[in-house]
């Protein structure tokens, strides 16, 4: 990875910023202001640009070449455990609730398939943590929910 810090060095950095998407709403004095802060930066083949939960400070726009998105697979179960909790204590404040949503939707809400969704909710039932009835879903392990929200 190679930095080139821009500041200062260029006439004209406003014009680094396209006329494009959502950048065409914003005027010249915009432009200005958001060019002073510009550093153009080269990667190569697999650097990493953002890592997963990673708090991002500033805006990346690619100039040149394609970024492969990589979503880690892990922590599948405390990701479904994380939407049961956030539905019992923070949406219905119960544990029994029915929920509106297909299971796609809820699948997409945690950035996962319909069928990996679907396969954790059938574990949680097997295991008793849960009692599914089509949409109607009853929590039977809050603790156990809790700890695998917490854990992952």
């Amino acid at each position: 990875m190679n930095n080139f810090d821009l500041k200062g060095k260029l006439n004209g950095l406003q014009y680094l910023i396209p006329d494009t998407g959502i950048l065409s709403y914003l005027s010249k004095k915009e432009k200005v202001k958001l060019s002073s802060g510009i550093t153009v930066m080269t990667f190569e083949r697999k650097d990493i640009l953002y890592k997963q939960n990673m708090l991002a400070d500033h805006l990346v726009y690619v100039i040149k070449g394609l970024i492969k998105v990589f979503n880690s697979v892990g922590r599948l179960p405390g990701r479904v455990a994380d939407l049961l909790r956030y539905f019992s204590e923070d949406v219905f404040k119960k544990t029994e609730f029915t929920v509106s949503l297909s299971r796609q939707e809820m699948a997409e809400l945690i950035g996962t398939t319909k069928e990996s969704f679907i396969r954790i909710l059938n574990e949680f039932k097997n295991d008793k943590i849960i009692d599914l009835d089509g949409k109607n879903i009853k929590i039977i392990s809050t603790d156990l929910i809790k700890v695998l929200s917490e854990i992952g």
